[in-house]
């Protein structure tokens, strides 16, 4: 008689509620989704470091700044614990818009201040 092979199920992830799968090579028993969300809480100033360097990167800007450098930056100038979606949250904005992302091309002003001056219109608008 042939012995027949269990078949192996994907593993759900081990978060409550969490319905998604589990890659069977992931050591880990929580999804990628989880684990991203975790790395973000554990590490984030590292997360924020590495969104601004991608975002630079789609946009063409040329990006010179290091970790070291923004960690300094952002716990020097409240940006690490004032950083959001609210009107007052900080925002880093380039000083000179032709330069990239540098350490003495960068400040830090809250999220209305940086539209505002980038919703300036031009001189020769009709009205």
């Amino acid at each position: 008689m042939k012995s027949r092979k269990a078949k192996s199920y994907p593993r759900k992830c081990a978060v409550k509620f969490c319905r998604r799968k589990v890659h069977k090579s992931e050591k880990s028993p929580i999804c990628s989704r989880h684990r991203a969300r975790r790395w973000k809480e554990r590490y984030p100033l590292r997360y924020s470091f590495n969104k601004l360097r991608n975002r630079a990167r789609e946009r063409g800007h040329e990006f010179l700044l290091t970790f070291k450098h923004y960690e300094k930056f952002a716990l020097e100038s409240g940006y690490a614990e004032g950083k959001g979606k609210t009107a007052e949250s900080f925002s880093i904005n380039r000083i000179d818009e032709n330069r990239g992302y540098s350490v003495d091309n960068i400040e830090c002003i809250t999220l209305s201040e940086n539209s505002s001056h980038h919703a300036k219109l031009p001189d020769d608008y009709p009205f």
